[in-house]
């Protein structure tokens, strides 16, 4: 019932179409007493909006004309809001601007029909009468709105009708949203609350019964036995179990023992993995606010943030957090900082008039305040609009507790691999027994039950030869290894195969505040009388240095703080002055802390590091605060009048002539500080203010902008005694006549490290892109400083309204892909990295907001950033780099393709000696050899040829050049056909000379067989072959074909680390496959000469001679080998014509 098409209605929509939707709401929903369940209200009114709107051809004076669809879909929209209150409150929802644009009623109320046109006036009656926040429609001053205004005729609207719950009533409480198009006398009806008193504690306890608690949504807490089981999922795993029960069944007890042991070991050590991972990093949302401070009853109250609802009227100072979204009512220079959700690290100046404009980003939506950010100064009211899951934060936080079931790439091709692997098993297995029951039939002329038993033993051979039962193990190690091994190196796992997909990442996005830079305002630059000054330090301690610049730019002189140019020092003290923010230092945590607006914590540390902050101008009480007008977004300016105890040193009172009481100082806007000076500070100089003067201070003013910095206006000036008094009534009135005194720039500044990452993941061939909610000048600056796009470059820059415009297909088919995304929203993100998605790209997001989670969580890889990020980013992040640092992902990179490279070398290690494996066995049946081995020599031969090798090739150390080589290509699996040859070489290899040897040993020297009594049987005897068929029955030649085979395995490891000669400086950089080649070797031994232990595993004490034959098939299987790999290497070389890349295999010639 969750679709239109079960209501009967099938596109493209006709006027019958939308009576019979009528029609069907009436039987079906109306009649049972039921409401529109929500998303079917968005759905039909989606409808309804896109064909209201809707044209003909045919063009009048007035325009187009509608279409009968377009009428009869306003009549539609109409009938659903007078029945449905699910409907009314999907309809409340909507922005008025988005409405006034879909409706199209300039075209309803000039239709040529005048009862159509009747019924749009009744329409518009309806709307502006039942809901408030479009009560004034026709006061809009748009082109649209005022043709509306003049067609409207109040008198022709028929009865108003009444809805079916009107949205007046005051029983009635109002949807949550987004109320940024809504005045604020509607909002206060609309919620039927009052901004002096508040809500009453009755009212909000009904209120908590509809809305429910302001919390967000809570993830499902990880079941530790869920995680333990979920390690048995695996396929492989699921296929081991399956041999081991037919194993358990055949009673043969010590295999299946053997196999249950392996799959236990891999479960326990994937579940431990996780385990740590995700109990160590876990992190719930501590997104809501303890506490807030509400009007209720008329009396001011502090109340648990979970008891916040829709129509409280919350106060807000400085330092306070957000308890949920805000609609802003009242504003005394309130700025908040809104980075957490916009990615801005500079605060927001707060409105309070309703935002008529249509697609108003987060961060342009001024008037309102969202839950988790953080007042940064001034003070304001604002009426609670939306609370818990309905916030801004709260819908990001419901998206991203969905599990996500999505598998890397190597995830998927073992998978795939496992179940080709169990093809062939079942296959060869059943050709195997097949032929085994030809030859027996042939021979006896009948099969027998024991016959049958013991083909079937040797079909379990093989298939314990086809499946590699270390492989989940050994990848699951090597994992493991990966995320110690990134650990050192401030790089977080949380997921194990998140290892090997690091490695495979093509693009980077990453967030710009925060991740790319500091994430803190630091001013940089400072102009004063034609001369440029730049400032270095850092941007969390006062400690730096100033310098002067050439006029050409090219060199700096450097300046002693004790004797900087009056000038600069007066730059300095109005930064220091017209501030309200602080710094001082923790003697706890040996650190500075800062408290204020960061734009002004950078205008006090710039002071600061000249040793010219507040303190120093305000010390023996020279001056004394008067009063304040404080930054408004009107004015754009912010002036301090302060009242002059004692002489104090400025460079401007000289210039006044009147008894000097007191001293202004005023920052903002360039242009704005500009508009209200008259006179310029120049050199030592007042003078005024001239076209040339114009000139040089809006080229400059230009110039650091295009450098993404933001510029603030300085200027001051001296007050006669006389006219303190009545400034002090109107503060805004000291700022006329001000003096000019100069320009500071400041920045978020990139970190120092990014920009030799950047270049490093150019040369690896991975792409970064970089996204932010900044102005695209802004992030322009920024890229071109990392290296991430060229000066020329402009048009690499895409905005969030370019986005939205675009379909994610439009947007993947862009070539060459934008560099920077500029006022991007978390859906924006969220489609970049979908895009990038569909060009076949392994995608990498970065960052440290709860804007940036979403496409945390989607990319291929996401990435927090552990000392800044807040929890929710954390929590959707598949990696988190504890130091904060960019160049982290690079080391992480390196280690994740080294990851990659040795699970590779491990899988195709295990896959050449099973398969020799199981040509020994399928070429031994073929040929009419007796099957050289048991079930349990093969199983023992896996656990001491197979994991202690391939575990030492999982560490093995990274090839020289591998940040030098292009990331793979996703799309090409483990294998090629040039690999997929060399592993059949290898196998064959191994296979022909262990069956050499076996058939040497049986028919031309003889080796003797013996019977369970240990007596021996000659070679010549009829028992012999009897003796030799018996699968479980053990012999000399059967242990030297097994030893045989064995120790070529154990040496292939080496042989196949690289794709040139084994004997190389490479050699020896491994020691811990060194160490585990002793171990194999140790247990190979050990095996055949300690008693007891070679009659469980079918082996038999080898002599000095057999020992001989195993090197001769070591050295000719070594022989092999490298004469293989020089031809194919040869012939690579010929058809490239270029050195081979250090790639396994020539995968990439």
């Amino acid at each position: 019932m969750e679709s239109l098409t079960c209501w009967g209605y099938i596109s493209p929509t006709t006027p019958e179409k939308l009576i019979r939707l009528e029609t069907y709401y009436k039987e079906n929903v109306l009649a049972r007493g039921e409401r529109l369940s929500p998303k079917m209200a968005e759905k039909l009114l989606h409808l309804f909006l896109s064909i209201t709107g809707e044209t003909n051809d045919e063009r009048k004076i007035s325009g187009r004309v509608l279409t009968d669809t377009a009428k009869q879909g306003l009549r539609s929209l109409m009938f659903f809001l007078l029945k449905d209150e699910e409907f009314q409150n999907s309809f409340e929802r909507k922005e008025s601007s988005m409405l006034r644009v879909r409706l199209q009623m300039r075209r309803h109320l000039s239709d040529p029909d005048p009862d159509h046109v009747q019924f749009a006036n009744t329409f518009l009656n309806l709307v502006k009468r039942s809901f408030p926040k479009f009560a004034n429609w026709m006061e809009e001053s748009s082109r649209e709105e005022r043709e509306i205004r003049g067609s409207f005729d109040d008198s022709m609207s028929v009865d108003i009708p009444r809805l079916s719950m009107s949205p007046n009533d005051k029983s009635r409480l109002p949807p949550e949203g987004l109320y940024y198009d809504t005045e604020v006398a509607d909002i206060i009806s609309l919620f039927h609350t009052n901004i002096d008193a508040g809500l009453t504690e009755a009212e909000s306890k009904d209120r908590q019964t509809k809305y429910g608690l302001n919390k967000l949504a809570e993830p499902p807490s990880a079941s530790v036995l869920k995680m333990f089981f979920h390690q048995f999922t695996d396929f492989m795993v699921i296929i081991l179990l399956v041999v081991s029960i037919v194993s358990l069944g055949l009673q043969h007890w010590i295999e299946a023992g053997v196999l249950l042991l392996v799959i236990v070991i891999n479960c326990t050590i994937g579940f431990v993995q996780e385990y740590k991972a995700e109990r160590a990093l876990q992190a719930l949302k501590l997104f809501s606010v303890p506490v807030a401070k509400v009007i209720r009853d008329s009396t001011q109250l502090t109340v648990p943030s979970l008891d916040i609802v829709p129509g409280d009227i919350i106060l807000l100072d400085e330092g306070d957090a957000i308890p949920a979204d805000l609609r802003i009512v009242e504003s005394i220079g309130l700025a908040i900082i809104e980075s957490v959700l916009t990615g801005e690290s500079v605060a927001i100046t707060k409105t309070v008039p309703a935002l008529k404009k249509q697609g108003l980003t987060l961060g342009d939506r001024t008037n309102m305040a969202f839950m988790s950010t953080t007042v940064s100064k001034g003070r304001g009211k604002g009426v609670v609009v939306s609370t818990g899951t309905q916030t801004e934060v709260g819908k990001i936080s419901s998206a991203l507790i969905k599990p996500s079931t999505r598998k890397t790439l190597l995830q998927q091709r073992l998978s795939k691999l496992g179940k080709i692997l169990v093809v062939i098993a079942v296959t060869l297995c059943a050709i195997t027994v097949g032929i085994g029951f030809g030859r027996t039939a042939a021979a006896n002329g009948t099969i027998t039950g024991q016959d049958a038993e013991d083909w079937i033993k040797v079909g379990i051979s093989l298939a314990i030869s086809v499946i590699p039962e270390g492989l989940v193990t050994v990848t699951t190690i090597t994992y493991a290894l990966g995320i110690k091994r990134m650990m050192k190196r401030n790089a977080v796992v949380r997921r194990l195969p998140a290892v090997e997909t690091i490695g495979s990442i093509t693009t980077i996005c990453s967030d710009k505040t925060g991740t790319l830079t500091e994430g803190k305002m630091t001013a940089v630059l400072a102009w004063a009388s034609g001369k440029l000054f730049s400032i270095s330090g850092s941007s969390d301690e006062p400690t730096g240095e100033f310098s002067q610049k050439s006029p050409d730019g090219n060199s700096d002189e450097k300046l002693e703080t004790e004797n900087l140019p009056g000038n600069l020092r007066e730059i300095l003290k109005i930064c220091a002055l017209c501030n309200n923010s602080r710094i001082e230092f923790d003697q706890e945590k040996n650190c500075w802390k800062s408290f204020g607006d960061p734009t002004e914590i950078a205008l006090t540390l710039a002071a600061e590091k000249a040793k010219l902050g507040k303190s120093h101008w305000t010390q023996n009480g020279s001056l004394k605060f008067l009063g304040e007008a404080p930054f408004d977004s009107d004015r754009k300016r912010m002036s301090v009048l302060f009242q002059l105890e004692t002489q104090l040193e400025t460079q401007v009172e000289t210039q006044v002539e009147n008894q000097v009481e007191g001293f202004c100082v005023a920052k903002g806007a360039p242009e704005s500080i500009f508009g209200v000076s008259k006179k310029i500070l120049w050199e030592d100089q007042i003078l005024d203010i001239t076209q040339d003067h114009v000139t040089l201070i809006e080229e400059e003013n230009k110039k650091m902008g295009e450098q993404g910095m933001r510029v603030l206006g300085l200027a001051m000036k001296t007050i006669s005694s006389s006219k303190i008094a009545s400034i002090q009534t109107n503060y805004e009135s000291m700022e006329t006549d001000l003096v000019f005194v100069g320009l500071i720039a400041m920045i978020d500044p990139p970190r120092k490290e990014v920009r030799g990452t950047v270049q490093g993941c150019k040369e690896a061939g991975i792409r970064v892109c970089m996204i932010t909610g900044d102005h695209p000048r802004t992030a322009f600056a920024i890229g071109c400083m990392l290296g991430i796009c060229e000066p020329t470059d402009e048009g690499s820059v895409i905005t969030g309204q370019q986005l939205d415009a675009m379909t994610k297909s439009d947007l993947s088919a862009m070539t060459p892909f934008p560099a920077i995304f500029a006022r991007v929203s978390p859906d924006n993100k969220l489609k970049i990295v979908t895009a990038l998605q569909m060009r076949g790209e392994i995608c990498a997001m970065t960052g440290d907001g709860t804007n940036d989670a979403p496409a945390i969580k989607n990319a291929d890889i996401g990435i927090a950033m552990g000392k800044g990020a807040t929890d929710m980013a954390k929590d959707a992040a598949d990696v988190i780099l504890s130091d904060d640092n960019f160049t982290t992902i690079v080391e992480a990179i390196t280690e994740g393709r080294r990851t990659y490279d040795n699970i590779k070398k491990f899988v195709f290690y295990l896959l050449a000696c099973n398969s020799a494996e199981i040509w020994v066995v399928l070429f031994a049946v073929i040929i009419g050899l007796p099957v050289p081995f048991t079930p349990i020599m093969i199983l023992w031969a896996n656990l001491i040829a197979d994991l202690p090798p391939a575990l030492a090739l999982g560490s093995d150390p990274p090839v020289s050049d591998i940040m030098q080589r292009k990331p793979r290509n996703p799309k090409r699996g483990i294998f090629t056909k040039k690999s997929g040859i060399s592993l059949l070489f290898y196998g064959f290899s191994m296979a022909a000379i262990t069956l050499s040897v076996f058939a040497i040993a049986i028919h031309v020297e003889n080796y003797p067989c013996y019977d369970d009594a240990g007596n021996i049987i000659p070679a010549d005897s009829p028992l012999a072959d009897e003796c030799y068929e018996d699968s479980d029955q053990r012999s000399p030649a059967k242990a030297l074909a097994f030893v045989a085979l064995t120790s070529m395995q154990l040496v292939h490891s080496f042989l196949i680390r690289s794709n040139r000669t084994f004997i190389s400086r490479d050699f020896f950089n491994n020691p811990f496959l060194w160490g585990a080649f002793v171990i194999s070797v140790g247990c190979l031994v050990a095996g055949c000469y300690i008693p007891g232990l070679n009659e469980v595993l079918s082996q038999w004490p080898l002599g000095w001679v057999d020992w001989l034959k195993i090197l001769a098939c070591v050295f000719v299987h070594v022989v092999f080998v490298e004469v293989y790999k020089a031809v194919m290497l040869h012939w690579a070389m010929r058809k490239a014509k270029r050195r081979p890349t250090n790639d396994l295999f020539y995968q990439e010639v």
